[in-house]
């Protein structure tokens, strides 16, 4: 029977197996830590999985031992933050989880930091092996139909589970864990009624603590010690039923409270450990707490990335994630705090792309229940990574309920993924008169500004004074003033200058409390009624804001009206409004880059209407300026706009636009800086429409400052239009030459502080030099019979990337700088004249045969003289190379193989008409080595009269040949073959030599000719022995007159013989082959012999 049951039991586990299962999918899955990292159920485990491919790790193999009925443990942990988890069972095995009971448990709360819970697998459940689900999911709990539903992130681990028999005592079910400074109380399920109780300080080892006997499902153990760190152990006593005991489950983490602190109390969280997001901490006898479920978190840390620490090397760092759940750091409990006498002064700072963060100052009455918060302070942090001081108030006025003892900390409700950051908290006695709860500033004017205060004391005064000032009631450090209600004016301030105020009042035992504030402001520059609005347009390229980037409004004077773009922290656009003067010219720059400068852009716009932009740029930097705009909203009387000039040598002629107005304009000249009302005025003769105007007897070669200013009559007078500053010619408008800077840099990158300055007849004129790009054409104008020099002034960082030509706009007089050649010193005089010149500049420039040492070039021209000159880039030293041709084509020999050369050509039509010099760079080919190997020849024929041979060879980049037979004949030509007859007997020195345009190689060697003419006594005609001297094989040709044996020995000259060979020839022709490379170096004889006689040779071997 039981092998039946067996064989049962593993056809119903193989049928469970062959199911096919679903699979879950994730559209973000666990790459970035959603992952299910640690599995703990009872006494399994699987640890550091990890993430898993496709998101889905089955492990089907490993099995999960649960007893039935019996509660056992569940733990898991993530690599990420505000994971949920849930199990499922398929209790029968149809290949889904999908029937009732089949869901186990969901966790409630996000169970990524290894939190403890348990399961229990029901009585209707059977006996037996079952696929086991666990799952994951990011930042929301998963419901028990989730099993195979799609999710953003997170992991499905499968596993087989096992159920068991129950246990004969089932453990208790763990439920909650509570302490104060002295107990614990600790709480749990199960159907027994008798349980032991184990405790000790963590870590201690089970079976060793003291055990408390108990008849109930809590207990509360007593007598321990304040802020300490316990364990515990439950188990369920079965004894009376004589089942023993259960297993203990645990254990069970707490740590009581410390007892109630006097003040004052300090806190610089420097003494303690660090935390994390996965190890949320607070300082001794501090705690954090958090809602249930709440993603953020607060641990002690060291400097973030833009933020350090106010004092010492540690602050505090809390975290709100994307939920509105509360996190908070709560204070140990605070004796007399109830008495409604205590404040709290605390810095805090806040950092990111938010534009700040709300912090909740209030009290709880346990610091592990955040239920009843009662909430007295909202303070708002702005963003800037800046550290401020905060002070609240704990007294019923303030909204204390008087009778919590911990203080509470919490984030934001409303805003989410923001943070704060806290330093220096110390809560102290608060003074005896408590100062004012508000301070604000309404309107301003020029000279005045409106205060709003709260203040419940008998007297209320005001101290206001400099940015930055340290208020002092006795002392009176700023100007000190009594307010007898709320809102007060301050009047007889300062234009345009910015002002801290402060709050003091009285309180009824004539006591002053301390100053409140500040409240900061800056009046205005002029009366509202003269103020013109913007809106300022932030734009952001990539979309999430200006990343720490702000910009300054300067008005004319070069001072600070506005600075914008803290508030941009994400998104592509943002708004900001300004009020500013009329009449008056204001610029925006950049003044501080933030972390990404080439995404910041901006409109400025009037009335809806875009008056000047800022496009994006990889050159946006500190200091850059981004737009410049025209203050004018003088309706009555219009500002002209748009002056402009144009100069002569003693006058300068003046258009504007009347931009709509009707008036007198009366404009006012003088040097230039000159302050208004001093110049020499002068009224338009056409008051009504002309818009232009003319001033003469003015000063060659000198600069001025215009003005320009609208009289309306009975409307008033416009905004002032200038200083416009212009000057004049050293000479007439036609007496002037155009002349044109052409800047090169090869790297691209602008001349790197490189320079080059002008000179007119001695004085300095102008320097030329541009910051970034490979080019820049710069135009300029000199007096005709000016004498230029020009001079290389700088030879900035890298001075071989500079080029540049300076000509006059016909191109006959210019000098120029090539690549690689520029040095500082005087490059060149030129005297400027403007004769028009008509001769064509050559065009088209064209590589028509490029060499390793020479270069044809073709271009396009007339029928006149070319002149050229080319050169190395680099080369500094030795004069131009040229040359000239009355074609348009130029060749050139003698050049550098793998060489860039600049070449320059114009033609010359007439004498005093030479055509622009055209600019034109080539290189030459690169030279390769010539490799040539061991020349060999054969013997074609040899008769009475001659041999005839054929030489060939390998070589490689060669362009020819010449070979010198050794007869006082030679031969050219390409490729690697050539024929040559002999017509006498001898040893012949032939020399090979094989050549391309820059490179040659030579090799010599021996030919032997002894055969011709010869008949010998052996009947053997035209016998050549080849190649002699010989480094092994060595060929016998001949011709045979008759049939007979041949026979052939080659001996030494002691008479050895080395080899032998007879042979019947078949044909006439005799042609034998030997290896003579095992023979040692030296002379040898060979013997040709037939009936008819001996033939004897001489051969050399070498080695």
């Amino acid at each position: 029977m039981k092998k039946l049951l067996l064989l049962f039991m593993s056809v119903f586990a193989l049928g469970a197996n062959a199911q096919t299962y679903c699979s879950p999918t994730y559209t973000l899955g666990c790459t970035y830590g959603d992952d299910i990292n640690d599995v703990y159920i009872g006494t399994f485990s699987d640890t550091a999985t990890g993430c898993s491919t496709g998101n889905y790790y089955v492990a089907t193999s490993d099995t999960i031992y649960i007893q039935q009925t019996a509660p056992t443990s569940v733990e898991f942990t993530s690599n990420y933050s505000t994971q949920y988890f849930a199990i499922w069972g398929d209790w029968n095995n149809d290949g889904d989880w999908d029937d009732a009971g089949e869901h186990l448990w969901s966790s409630s709360t996000n169970q990524w930091n290894g939190n403890v819970e348990s399961i229990t697998i029901p009585s209707t459940v059977s006996l037996g092996s079952y696929r086991m689900r666990i799952r994951s999911n990011y930042s929301a709990a998963i419901s028990a139909t989730e099993s195979c539903s799609s999710m953003s992130y997170g992991e499905v681990h499968d596993y087989t589970v096992t159920v068991t028999t129950p246990p004969a005592c089932p453990a208790p079910t763990f439920a909650s864990i509570t302490a104060s400074d002295s107990s614990a109380t600790l709480t749990w399920n199960s159907n027994d009624t008798t349980f032991v109780v184990e405790y000790g300080t963590s870590g201690f080892v089970n079976g060793l603590g003291l055990q408390v006997t108990v008849n109930d499902t809590f207990a509360t153990i007593t007598g321990l010690s304040s802020n300490t760190a316990y364990d515990f152990y439950i188990k369920t006593d079965c004894t009376a039923d004589t089942n023993g005991y259960s297993t203990n489950v645990g254990p069970f983490f707490v740590k009581t409270l410390c007892t109630s602190v006097s003040t004052p109390l300090y806190e610089s969280f420097d003494t303690d450990s660090t935390g994390g997001f996965s190890n949320p901490n607070a300082p001794s006898c501090w705690y954090y707490a958090e809602n249930s479920g709440a993603a953020g978190y607060g641990y002690i840390t060291g400097s973030a990335w833009n933020l350090s620490p106010h004092t010492g090397t540690q602050m505090y760092y809390l975290y709100n994630s994307f939920d509105s759940a509360v996190e908070a750091l709560i204070s140990p409990a605070i004796i007399g705090l109830d008495s409604g006498t205590k404040q709290m002064d605390i810095h805090m700072a806040c950092t990111g792309w938010s534009s700040g963060n709300d912090v909740i100052v209030g009290t709880v009455s346990s610091p592990t229940d955040l239920s009843n918060f009662n909430a007295i302070d909202t303070i708002s942090v702005p963003n800037g990574a800046t550290w401020n001081m905060y002070t609240v108030y704990f007294d019923a006025s303030a909204g204390y309920n008087m009778s919590d003892d911990h203080i509470a900390i919490i984030s934001t409700t409303t805003n989410t993924y923001t943070a704060v950051y806290f330093d220096e908290i110390t809560i102290k006695d608060a003074p005896q008169c408590l100062p004012p709860s508000a301070i604000s500033v309404g309107s301003l004017g020029a000279d005045s500004a409106e205060v709003n205060f709260t203040a419940n004391g008998i007297t209320t005064y005001l101290e206001y004074g400099p940015v930055g000032f340290v208020p002092d009631f006795q002392q009176s450090t700023g100007t000190l003033v009594t307010a007898s209600s709320s809102p007060h004016w301050l009047t007889g301030l300062d234009t345009n200058t910015s002002y801290d105020v402060y709050v003091y009042q009285m309180c009824a035992d004539s006591t002053v409390s301390p100053a409140f504030g500040p409240a900061t402001f800056k009046t205005l520059q002029c009366a509202p009624s003269s103020m013109c609005t913007f809106d300022i347009e932030l734009t952001d390229t990539w979309g999430d804001g200006w990343n720490g980037a702000q910009v300054e409004v300067l008005n004319s004077s070069g001072g600070v009206e506005y600075t914008l773009g803290a508030g941009f922290t994400t998104g592509t656009s943002y708004t900001e409004t300004i009020m500013v003067c009329t009449g008056e010219t204001f610029t925006i720059q950049v003044s501080v880059a933030g972390s990404y400068p080439s995404e910041i852009g901006l409109n400025v716009l009037s009335n809806g209407s875009v008056v000047d932009s800022y496009t994006a740029t990889s050159a946006t930097t500190l200091g850059t300026q981004m737009a410049q705009f025209t203050a004018s909203c003088n309706t009555a009387c219009p500002s002209p706009t748009n002056l402009t000039y144009v100069a002569g040598k003693n006058d300068a002629t003046f258009t504007f636009d009347q931009n709509g107005g009707s008036a007198t304009y009366v404009y006012e000249w003088g040097p230039v800086g000159f302050a208004q009302a001093t110049g020499l005025v002068s009224s338009n003769i056409d008051s009504t429409t002309s818009n232009t105007f003319s001033i003469s007897g003015l000063s060659a070669a000198t600069c001025y400052d215009v003005f320009v200013i609208g009289n309306c009559g009975t409307s008033g007078v416009s905004d002032t239009l200038g200083p416009l500053t212009f000057c004049t010619n050293l000479c007439d408008t036609t007496d002037l030459c155009t002349w044109t800077m052409s800047m090169y840099d090869s790297w691209g990158d602008g001349w790197n502080g490189a320079e080059v300055q002008v000179l007119y007849n001695g004085v300095f004129g102008q320097s030329f030099t541009f910051l970034t790009g490979d080019s820049s054409i710069v135009d300029f104008q000199v007096c005709s019979g000016t004498q230029i020099t020009v001079v290389n002034s700088a030879a900035g960082s890298y001075p071989s990337e500079v080029s540049y030509v300076l000509s006059n706009a016909s191109g006959t007089q210019s000098t120029s700088v090539t690549t690689g050649n520029f040095a500082v010193g005087t490059q060149a005089t030129l005297t400027a004249n403007c004769v028009t010149v008509s001769c064509p500049m050559p065009s088209n420039l064209t590589n028509t045969n490029m060499g390793a040492t020479t270069a044809d070039i073709s271009w396009t021209g007339g029928t006149g003289t070319f002149l050229y000159e080319y050169r190395a880039q680099g080369t500094t030293t030795g004069p131009m190379l040229s040359g000239t041709s009355t074609a348009a084509t130029a060749s050139m020999m003698g050049l550098t193989p793998s060489t860039t050369y600049d070449f320059y050509v114009k033609e010359a039509c007439a004498p005093g008409d030479t055509s622009m010099t055209m600019y034109h760079v080539f290189t030459t080919d690169s030279c390769a080595a010539i490799t040539l190997g061991n020349p060999q020849f054969n013997v074609d024929s040899v008769n009475a009269t001659a041999a005839a041979l054929t030489f060939n060879w390998n070589s490689t980049n060669t362009t020819g040949f010449n070979i010198s037979f050794g007869d006082g004949n030679s031969a050219t030509g390409t490729g690697g073959t050539v024929s040559h007859s002999y017509t006498a007997n001898g040893t012949y020195s032939v020399t090979l030599t094989v050549y391309s345009d820059c490179d040659t190689a030579s090799k010599t060697f021996n030919v032997q000719v002894g055969t011709i003419g010869i008949e010998d006594n052996a009947g053997i005609t035209a016998l050549m022995i080849y190649p002699n001297p010989t480094q092994g094989l060595v060929t016998i040709d001949g011709e045979i007159s008759h049939t007979s044996e041949v026979s052939i020995r080659i001996i030494n000259y002691l008479g050895q013989e080395i080899l032998v060979d007879q042979f019947d020839p078949t044909s006439s022709v005799l042609s034998k082959t030997y290896d003579l490379s095992a023979a040692a170096a030296g002379a040898y004889l060979i013997e040709v012999a037939t009936d008819r006689g001996v033939v004897q040779k001489s051969i050399i071997v070498r080695h």
